[in-house]
């Protein structure tokens, strides 16, 4: 946190070489080797945590971005796809960080039913209307972008003008 990241790695280690049970440690080396784009090693240490806390939602999405990055769009979203579904809806990040797996994968529609699904559960949630209109815009579905922009713009989200001048100029509005 405050970017002295070599002292950072030097305690984690030491901590390790400790006691290599703390998961703690692990997943805070994976957070700087990602963070650093030191993707191969990032992955080993995420996965050396997720060995010692198999069901920590933090250590999951972090081997999902590791994942990601490193090209494995479909093993990330299935990561990320263990966790419970209302706890993904809930969870903005782990909303981006799916959504955008599928964009990679090439499933763009499955973000737009999982960001719908989203809205319906948190309808004061200006910026997941924003990402549904996104989303949406992505797949041609217009209409559906529309309608998520302006929820989002009621919801005080000032992106949301802006989008919705894009699309009612693609509209032909």
């Amino acid at each position: 946190k405050l970017i002295r990241l070599d002292e950072a790695r030097v305690k984690l280690v030491t901590a390790t070489k400790l006691d290599d049970t703390l998961h703690q440690a692990w997943a805070g080396l994976a957070g700087i080797a990602l963070d650093a784009n030191n993707l191969d090693p990032a992955l080993q240490h995420i996965q050396r945590a997720r060995r010692l806390a198999p069901t920590d939602q933090l250590y999951i999405t972090l081997e999902s971005k590791v994942r990601r990055r490193l090209g494995q769009g479909q093993r990330a979203a299935e990561l990320l796809l263990t966790i419970d579904e209302r706890r993904r809806l809930a969870d903005p990040e782990l909303l981006r960080e799916l959504a955008l797996c599928y964009g990679m994968i090439q499933e763009t529609d499955r973000a737009v039913d999982m960001y719908q699904r989203a809205s319906e559960r948190n309808p004061n949630n200006a910026d997941i209307h924003f990402e549904l209109a996104l989303w949406a815009q992505r797949v041609g579905d217009l209409e559906l972008a529309m309608a998520a922009s302006a929820r989002a713009r009621e919801l005080g989200d000032l992106r949301a003008e802006a989008l919705l001048d894009q699309l009612r100029e693609e509209l032909g509005a």
